[in-house]
């Protein structure tokens, strides 16, 4: 099946197209999981992938080291960097910004802190208190 868009060639026809909701898992590089309010959407078409994410009411006891968040497919373009929505966290000295790296060929969004002068941070377990919250919302390509 399908339906085919400004035209009847094979290359107008869209047959690919998916909605689905994602448990956005935060992992902890040393060690656990945080699951608690967690949420995510994704619409998928063709190989187009939209996201969106919240990581609510973290509970910092739960996880330990660089903070990663799950994706729900896997990143199969260019690497891409996404500012992110950070609320009640710990923000380094000259800290500025909350983004997610998402590699190519990556399933994960890891965590950093963009620095005045400097090399960008990992954030970590400590740069949360309880009941922070990350949020998040782009487009990536998948296979």
């Amino acid at each position: 099946g399908g339906v085919y868009l400004g035209g009847t060639g094979a290359a107008n026809l869209l047959d690919d197209y998916e909605e689905s909701t994602h448990d956005s898992v935060l992992t902890g590089s040393t060690s656990g999981t945080f699951t608690g309010s967690n949420s995510g959407r994704a619409t998928k078409i063709g190989r187009l992938v939209a996201f969106s994410f919240s990581v609510d009411s973290i509970q910092t006891a739960s996880v330990s080291g660089a903070l990663t968040i799950a994706l729900p497919m896997t990143n199969a373009g260019l690497p891409l960097y996404v500012p992110l929505q950070v609320y009640n966290a710990n923000y380094p000295t000259n800290a500025k910004t909350l983004y997610g790296y998402i590699g190519s060929n990556a399933s994960l969004i890891s965590l950093f802190w963009s620095v005045d002068d400097s090399a960008s941070l990992e954030v970590t377990n400590s740069d949360m208190n309880n009941n922070s919250f990350i949020r998040g919302t782009f487009t990536y390509t998948t296979a």
